[in-house]
């Protein structure tokens, strides 16, 4: 009896143990897209990074870092990467004229910095998530060169 016992409750521990690991196991980040684009004088056009096949939340991580400037120069330059995509309530783009946070690096003339920030987001099914990074200026830091790094998991 103290067997059948025994053997029922380590029955049920393993079978809760196995069903919370699979539970975790659903819910892990998968990197869906990695792109890089390095020593960029001008700006990215916006770009389709990734289409999901089914909707999601995702959560897209950037790192964008300026790789050559010009001490001596007065102008300055603004690097904002920006991502479209469309959800429930249609097409949301991020950044400046967008609805959630925006990321710009300030390139003015001083030593080469860097700077992250991360988006989440959901996204529809079979709607591009669209990425681009726009370059102002008054005027253009010369000579100039920025890089970004966009990795973009999808979280469920």
């Amino acid at each position: 009896m103290k067997k059948t016992t025994a053997l029922w409750i380590l029955g049920v521990l393993w079978l809760t143990t196995a069903s919370s690991r699979a539970q975790d196991e659903q819910y892990r980040p998968i990197i869906v897209k990695v792109v890089k684009y390095t020593n960029r004088a001008h700006e990215i056009p916006q770009t389709t990074v990734y289409t999901p096949s089914q909707d999601g939340f995702f959560r897209a991580s950037v790192y964008v870092e300026e790789v050559l400037t010009n001490i001596a120069n007065t102008g300055q330059s603004e690097i904002c990467p920006l991502f479209s995509f469309t959800d429930d309530s249609g097409v949301v783009s991020t950044g400046l004229s967008g609805t959630v946070n925006h990321l710009c690096l300030y390139a003015n003339g001083g030593l080469p910095n860097g700077l992250a920030s991360e988006w989440l987001f959901r996204a529809r099914a079979n709607t591009p998530i669209m990425f681009s990074v726009p370059v102002y200026a008054s005027p253009l830091v010369q000579p100039f060169a920025y890089s970004v790094f966009v990795v973009i998991e999808r979280l469920f």
